[in-house]
């Protein structure tokens, strides 16, 4: 798997190739403003936030 990810104040991305279904997946993501309810989203909480929606959507496009 080809990956990268960036981390700028108030911004995180990931890019990644998976390779078993041939397909980039990318997200951007907005670490700044608004509040995830029920989520401390203080420190880098919304980044592993972001990695668990990045894992949901790659598991949805391999069909799983």
């Amino acid at each position: 798997m080809y990956e990268h990810t960036g981390l700028l104040p108030g911004y995180y991305s990931i890019a990644r190739y998976h390779e078993d279904i041939d397909t980039v997946v990318i997200q951007f993501v907005n670490t700044t403003g608004g509040d995830i309810p029920f989520v401390n989203t203080e420190g880098g909480t919304k980044v592993m936030v972001s990695n668990v929606v990045y894992s949901g959507v790659a598991r949805i496009l391999r069909g799983i």
